[in-house]
């Protein structure tokens, strides 16, 4: 496949930030170097790796000549890929974490909303989670509602644009002020929200992206300091958008119960049934009675059933790994 000229400005820059990644960053790279649309480079940004993440970066350079990395000491993801956005050349930027895969028409197509629509400043897709040994049987799409056009409103109540889908105009990522590099956590959704603010939005409903699984990602690692900028991130729209998000209206309200309901589901997940009560209590005052939430209420209260639904989920995913290897 031809690539368009390392000398010229390309039209995309895909952005990785990486971090002691040598276990999967290989198979990412190549997944953008498998991309049917060529006009792009890459950069990767390792951010401070104590592996074998520099040497492969190397290697990799000398086989594409498309990509540039650059080492900086650890300072964070934010911190990394703004780096990333420093370096690049494009219009727009595709956001990719060193764990995560494209499919090959990924960029092919969201670059075609940008062209039929002038006024999109950010395209996203469908993603599917992917681990070593399973793929799961539904999209995000198919389990959350997403939007297009003016999409803050809904995009407060829910994310729907993770980082490995996103395609966004440099210049409406300047404008919103890029990340925010104090935080580690959700420095995503918080970026996406301004650039909603005053943006639009496009969408490519189709799985182009896999998101992997792993136990090393922060949002298994730090479940709790994601969960809790969740809630700092409604404070702020609440202070900065009173006339979107009144402190006392049902949308803001529907917000924290499914926090609070998230928070209680970890705390269950955990063990830890008196925090599970307190925040499972917490969501169904504030209306949040879906059929999972008292589920897990009632589990939180009962732990003997929690530890029988555990069980039985342990059985159907050893049932599962032992049907794949048969087959």
């Amino acid at each position: 496949m031809e690539h368009a000229a390392v000398e010229s400005h390309p039209r995309v820059s895909v952005v990785v930030a990486a971090c002691n990644a040598e276990a999967t960053l290989v198979e990412t790279l190549s997944s953008v170097a498998a991309q049917t649309y060529r006009d792009f480079e890459l950069i990767v940004v390792d951010d401070g790796s104590s592996d074998a993440t520099p040497r492969l970066l190397e290697t990799c350079a000398q086989r594409w000549a498309w990509l540039r990395w650059e080492r900086q000491e650890n300072r964070g993801v934010a911190a990394a890929r703004s780096r990333g956005i420093e370096l690049a050349r494009g219009e727009w930027i595709a956001f990719l974490d060193a764990d995560d895969l494209w499919l090959p028409r990924k960029l092919a197509a969201q670059m075609a909303v940008v062209d039929r629509d002038p006024e999109v400043s950010l395209v996203y897709c469908d993603v599917r989670y992917f681990s070593r040994d399973r793929e799961a049987r539904h999209s995000l799409f198919e389990e959350r509602a997403h939007a297009t056009g003016w999409v803050l409103r809904e995009l407060f109540m829910n994310n729907f644009v993770y980082t490995s889908t996103a395609l966004v105009k440099k210049s409406a990522v300047l404008e919103a002020g890029g990340f925010d590099r104090a935080h580690r956590v959700n420095e995503d959704v918080d970026l996406w929200l301004r650039i909603a603010e005053h943006h639009k939005f496009g969408c490519v409903d189709e799985v182009l992206v896999k998101y992997r699984r792993a136990p090393g990602t922060l949002t298994r690692v730090h479940p709790y300091a994601c969960l809790q900028r969740d809630l700092e991130i409604i404070d702020y729209w609440v202070r900065r958008r009173p006339d979107l998000f009144s402190a006392d209206s049902a949308q803001v309200s529907r917000g924290r119960a499914l926090t609070f309901a998230r928070m209680g589901a970890q705390h269950l997940f955990d063990r830890d049934f008196a925090q599970a009560r307190n925040f499972l209590r917490r969501a169904i005052a504030m209306g949040q009675r879906d059929l999972a939430t008292l589920l897990r209420t009632a589990a939180a209260y009962f732990p003997p059933l929690a530890y029988l639904f555990w069980g039985a989920k342990e059985i159907r995913a050893l049932a599962m790994r032992a049907r794949g290897s048969q087959e």
